[in-house]
């Protein structure tokens, strides 16, 4: 996994089945995460969650138990 830090935005690039990579902005408290076919973006989600699924052994699982319907969100296509 490889970490980037740009002002409040962090962005992590997972080797992941399912995730592509993750991104959380400290300001705006604004999760994203892209698996291969889609980029979900959730609101007002605490930092305290990122760093839950960033660090946990399972990306995947973590997310959809702390994530995954828990946040409002929007969904956008992955243009390929």
């Amino acid at each position: 996994m490889s970490n980037a830090r740009i002002n409040n935005i962090i962005k992590t690039d997972e080797a992941s089945s399912f995730v592509k990579h993750i991104a959380y902005d400290r300001t705006t408290r604004v999760f994203e995460i892209q698996t291969q076919e889609n980029r979900y973006r959730y609101y007002n989600v605490p930092a305290s969650i990122f760093v839950e699924v960033v660090t946990s052994p399972s990306v995947g699982n973590s997310y959809n138990t702390f994530v995954k319907g828990q946040f409002k969100s929007r969904k956008f296509k992955v243009k390929t």
